[in-house]
């Protein structure tokens, strides 16, 4: 049996609240989170703690300067192209507010490959990482170019650190969509989009919830990138039951291992190399995870093994298909283990 406050009564009402109040959009998540636990920890983003109430403070007051000052409304598209980081989602959550379509794009695409992308998705405003910078600059692609953050010139940082611009965001806005770009660090971009509705995830949404009983703990860590399915899917799934996200902006073996035992961390999404390297590290204990989702490619046998001896139990659940749309499937540690070669 689930057992979650969203599927109370007061959850009932407060989810209801917020689409009444902004409409059915990635942005209602925010909402709920303000409505229903505001003095909880939402996440931990660069080692510091934001509540759900400041979550929602900041996300509404970015999405009111992302419509002031790009226009950003139904029908525009806005592309991100950032690591996991604090204002790559701010950024998804205040876009979604906005009625905007969002594109989730690989932040180390090749040069030629993003200039392609520029050229051919027109983007109304592209938010990206610094690194890439001097690539847009080249590419001389129409539109506002926004960088997540920087030492010096407008940024999301900047936004979300000044003060509320002159017409705040209120009402509904009109449903978007997010869009995720599949391909890997070259190649030609494919898009494999959802509605950015609470609705549009509920199937993963309850698969998560009644197969890996995310309901059951406080805590996540995804460690795949936001920018694919996966890691997004944990993301919303996350916030909406009003866990605790840690985030890191880049993978680090020895980091990750060092902020789950910090913290005693009890679920991560990785794929199977992600994993493999975490288990390698030595000097840091991984005993607080009691949920190990796993997807993107090959989980072999000998690493599902590996990992419930180190963990004593079994832990790992395989999601198959994982995707930029999500996933198809999970493989359960029951099924795992009845079917160790089926991986």
């Amino acid at each position: 049996m689930i057992k979650t406050e969203l599927f109370r009564p007061r959850g009932i009402k407060a989810l209801l609240g917020a689409i009444f109040t902004r409409g059915v959009n990635l942005g209602v998540i925010p909402e709920v989170g303000n409505r229903l636990y505001p003095s909880r920890i939402a996440m931990v983003l660069d080692e510091q703690a934001v509540s759900y109430a400041e979550f929602y403070c900041h996300t509404v007051t970015l999405a009111s300067h992302l419509k002031e000052n790009y226009s950003l409304t139904k029908g525009k598209k806005i592309g991100i192209a950032c690591r996991n980081h604090a204002e790559h989602v701010y950024t998804l959550f205040a876009a979604a507010l906005t009625g905007a379509d969002v594109y989730l794009v690989h932040p180390e695409m090749g040069k030629e490959a993003l200039e392609k992308l520029l050229h051919r998705f027109r983007f109304e405003l592209f938010v990206h990482d610094e690194e890439l910078t001097s690539v847009i600059k080249d590419s001389k692609s129409e539109g506002h170019f926004l960088p997540a953050r920087s030492a010096k010139g407008i940024s999301i940082q900047m936004y979300l650190s000044g003060t509320i611009p002159d017409r705040p965001l209120s009402g509904r806005c009109y449903l978007g969509k997010v869009v995720v770009l599949t391909s890997g660090s070259t190649g030609e971009p494919k898009t494999a989009s959802r509605k950015a509705s609470a609705t549009a995830f509920l199937s993963p949404f309850l698969s998560l919830l009644k197969q890996l009983r995310l309901d059951t703990y406080e805590s996540l860590y995804p460690a795949t990138p936001l920018y694919h399915g996966f890691g997004l899917a944990a993301l919303i799934v996350a916030l909406l039951l009003g866990k605790r996200v840690y985030l890191q902006e880049r993978f680090s073996a020895p980091g990750a291992a060092r902020m789950i035992d910090r913290y005693r961390i009890e679920v991560i999404t990785v794929v199977p190399a992600m994993l493999g390297r975490l288990l390698e590290v030595s000097g840091t204990t991984l005993s607080s995870l009691r949920c190990i989702l796993t997807g993107g490619a090959m989980l072999h046998p000998v690493l599902v093994e590996k990992t419930a001896l180190l963990l004593q139990g079994n832990y790992v659940y395989n999601l198959y298909g994982t995707s930029g749309a999500g996933f198809c499937f999970i493989a359960t540690p029951t099924a795992l283990a009845y079917h160790p070669r089926r991986r």
